[in-house]
């Protein structure tokens, strides 16, 4: 007398199946909200760079702009009381 191997019902294997691809999604969709934090924050610290990069550039050039129009009316000013005085 042999014993026979009773197979799984296929409502088990249906069943056991489904709770595992149920939670493979539920990790992929933990990794990609996860994902996105990361790159949100990386989008946010490279516009945060961007904007203190351009707000630099833009005080250093109204600084250049400010010296160049101060040096030229010191010059101008210089020019006219020089010609005054001849």
């Amino acid at each position: 007398m042999h014993s026979a191997i009773t197979p799984m019902p296929t409502a088990t294997v249906t069943a056991t199946a489904m709770a595992a691809a149920k939670a493979t999604a539920t990790a992929t969709a933990t990794a990609m909200a996860a994902a996105t934090a990361t790159a949100t924050t990386a989008a946010t610290a490279v516009a945060t760079a961007t904007a203190t990069a351009t707000a630099t550039a833009m005080t250093t050039a109204m600084v250049m702009a400010t010296a160049t129009a101060t040096a030229t009316a010191a010059a101008t000013a210089t020019a006219t009381a020089t010609a005054m005085a001849a």
